[in-house]
This record gives structure tokens, sequence and C-alpha cells, in this order.
């Protein structure tokens, strides 16, 4: 396959890709546009897929592969983008196509060999500083502060207001500023936003249900290891140490029903369980300014957040006092 990009209908982004190594799978293209996200499915047959959507507006979508790992390609109208992998290596993925995807390519060279999220941190500050009015800039504050639970909101804010002087029409920078600012509303001892999903069972699940118990609402997902590691542990957790009776509601962030679903089977997770497949677009993410997983969020039986954490041996240590 050569890798170049090409121009193709102006309304529709696609994407192109060969993979040695890999003969038959399925891969997952999310996307946070279109008000409540985006999932598709591709399938791959002897190596090769192909992938196309409408496209108005710039925007990235995050290719997911069934061993869990990602990666970010960026989308414009009219663009063709083309990949080329090695299965076993796909760390060093090509993506090819758009000014955007080079600039990751960049990115990812800058930061490649490097383990320590800080200094990583470090590079994406100094990359958005330098590059503001891309798209990559907004992709990499997401995900290098916003989602990895930075507790400098003002650094955050003033990385924010640097990209929204440069790109102030961006859908995704109002996103942000939106999860900053319910952020400021969710804060220990304040009161605790409702919510109103369907939980499995097809049953309304609120606040007003749990209104004479402590509730904990536990925000993961299967396809992030982390969060997906602490729910393994919640049930035994719970029965062993905790020292007071404490309902659980777990706020999935999954995109695919059927692997969620069998990770509840397959792990005995606690609780009742809720899942829209809309990620970061759930409403109770929303409401709750989660920006990573997992986080645990203690409300009393007042209505009050008295703990809201990524650990959870800490929540543990709250429950028990």
């Amino acid at each position: 396959m050569g890798l170049v990009s090409c121009i193709g209908q102006q309304d529709r982004f696609s994407i192109k890709g060969q993979f040695t190594g890999l003969q038959d799978a399925e891969l997952y293209f999310w996307t946070p546009e279109g008000g409540h996200g985006k999932l598709d499915t591709v399938t791959v047959r002897q190596g090769k897929f192909a992938f196309e959507m409408p496209q108005a507006t710039p925007s990235w979508y995050t290719m997911m592969f069934q061993n869990l790992s990602e990666q970010v390609i960026f989308a414009e109208p009219g663009l063709t983008v083309n990949v080329e992998a090695d299965a076993t290596r796909l760390r060093d993925m090509k993506i090819v196509g758009g000014e955007a995807n080079k600039l990751m390519s960049m990115f990812r060279e800058e930061i490649a060999g490097e383990s320590q999220i800080s200094l990583i941190s470090e590079k994406a500050k100094a990359f958005i500083l330098k590059y503001p009015e891309s798209i990559v800039s907004i992709y990499l504050l997401q995900k290098y502060f916003v989602q990895q639970g930075s507790t400098n909101l003002q650094e955050i804010s003033q990385i924010l207001d640097v990209l929204l002087q440069a790109q102030p029409e961006a859908s995704q920078l109002m996103s942000i500023k939106r999860t900053l600012d319910a952020q400021e509303k969710v804060k220990v001892g304040m009161k605790a936003p409702d919510f109103m999903l369907r939980d499995i069972q097809g049953s309304l699940q609120d606040l007003s249900h749990y209104k004479d118990s402590t509730l904990l609402l536990c925000f993961w997902a299967n396809w992030q290891n982390d969060s997906k590691e602490a729910m393994r542990s919640l049930r035994r957790v719970k029965r062993e140490e905790w020292s007071r009776k404490v309902s659980i509601v777990s706020v999935s962030l999954d995109l695919a029903k059927v692997s969620w679903r069998t990770a509840l089977r397959v792990d005995s997770i606690p609780g009742h369980h809720i899942c829209d497949l809309h990620a970061w677009e759930n409403s109770a993410v929303k409401a709750y300014g989660i920006s990573e997983l997992p986080t645990f969020v203690l409300i009393d039986t007042d209505n009050k957040i008295v703990a809201r954490e990524n650990d959870l041996a800490k929540i543990t240590e709250m429950i028990n006092k």
C-alpha cells in the first residue's frame, strides 16, 4: 500500500489500512463528535481494512484493538488517511495523511521510549504552546492533562485559554471547559448532582434510590486496565474490609455492550451497573466532571460528596472512618 494522502469526497473522511501479522480481526473506531459520541466496528480481512464516515469538521478517531491498545487518527472533510503497521509492534504504526497526523507523528517521536507521565506531560505542554492552532494540541490537552486527573486546574485553565485564543470556535475545547466547570461543582462537601440512567436490568437509577444509605459511584471502563483491575478488587474489598453497608453504582464508559456484560459476569463486579455506550459523553460522567478512570465518588445520606478518589484503598479508608 502506498503511504500517501489524497483528497476524497469533500464531505467524507476515509481510512485505509494494512497490517502484517494479522489476518482477520475487528477494530473499533470511536469519536466524541456528534452529541453522544459514535462507535463503529470495522472488520479486518486478510490484514486489510477500510473505513469511511461523513465528516463536516476536523476531529479525531480513537482506533482500538481487541487487546485494548489504541491509537489516535485525526480526520477532516475530504481526507483519506493510510495506515500501515506490524500487529506485533502497534506503537510503530505509520499514519499518513493530513497535517494533524503529521504533527502527531512528530509528537510520538518526541516521547518515544519515555515512560514517566510527568515528563510526557511536560513535552505535551511544550508541543501545545508551539502549535496552539492545531487540533492535535486539543487532543494532547485532553489526554495528558484532563484525563490524567491533574490536580493543577490552574495550569490546565491557562493552557485552555491559550488554545481558546487560537481556536475560539473549537467544539472540543468547549467540551473540555464544561468538564472543568463541572469539576468545580463536585468537590468534597458539595451536594452530589442527580443523575437518571437505566441499569443493566433496564430500571431507572437516580440518587433518590439511595437516600437512606451511603452510595459509592464507580466510574470505570473494561478497556482501561487500571479501572478494570480496581473493579475486579471491589467485591473482595467490600466483603473483607468495609466496616459499613455501602450501595454501589458502577458507571461504565464501555463502548461495546457484549464485552461490558462479559466483564461483569466473569469478574463478578458488584453493584447496580450502568452503561449507555456513550463513554465520556455519558450524562453522569459529565455531571461529575469525570476525566480519569477509575474515579470513585462517595456520597452520604444527605447527598453530600464526602470523598472523590482514584484509589480504591483511599475510598475504603474513608468508608471505615
